[in-house]
């Protein structure tokens, strides 16, 4: 056998404009809304609305960690 994953292969040139297409509406997409991310996420009118929610629906939604990520426990160092 000569050809590897003729399969894919044929899947993939059969359907190659329609990737290309995805590939540059995702791209397009995500430059748009890249410019937008920083007045969105530090802004302090942001934070106040978040502080106005009751604090279980703060907590459900992890609003409260959105400006620093999921918390993580750190290992612990035996020494």
């Amino acid at each position: 056998m000569t050809t590897t994953l003729p399969l894919f292969r044929r899947a993939f040139f059969d359907s190659w404009r329609s990737t290309a297409a995805w590939a540059a509406g995702l791209a397009a997409a995500t430059f748009l809304y890249l410019p937008l991310y920083p007045s969105l996420g530090g802004s302090a009118q942001m934070q106040d609305m978040i502080n106005a929610l009751p604090a279980e629906m703060t907590k459900a939604l992890n609003y409260d960690q959105i400006a620093t990520g999921p918390a993580t426990p750190r290992p612990r160092c035996s020494g």
